[in-house]
């Protein structure tokens, strides 16, 4: 999936894919893949990434990594099933 198909399948169950700020309030965007950039979901999921709907530039979003809490930016366009180095980038709904 590619950022364009987790933000629908968000808002087809009833939510919204979350933005950065409501899952790291209070914290500087900076995505340089930080570890302890954002402490409030360190632990929420696996080693894999999620969506945000916090866009970067004219092409990219930020992605969390809820394991390391670090952050870093992603192709809208990039389809992420495992392969190319990515490994798998969830989508992160909000109601």
């Amino acid at each position: 999936m590619n950022w364009w198909s987790v933000f629908t399948w968000c808002e087809a169950i009833g939510g919204k894919l979350a933005d950065f700020s409501s899952l790291c309030p209070n914290i500087q965007i900076n995505p340089n893949n930080v570890a302890g950039a954002c402490p409030n979901i360190k632990g929420v999921a696996s080693s894999s990434g999620g969506w945000t709907s916090t866009g970067w530039g004219t092409t990219a979003v930020l992605i969390v990594n809820p394991s390391s809490d670090g952050i870093a930016t992603l192709g809208r366009n990039v389809n992420v099933q495992g392969n190319g180095g990515y490994g798998y980038i969830y989508a992160l709904c909000e109601e």
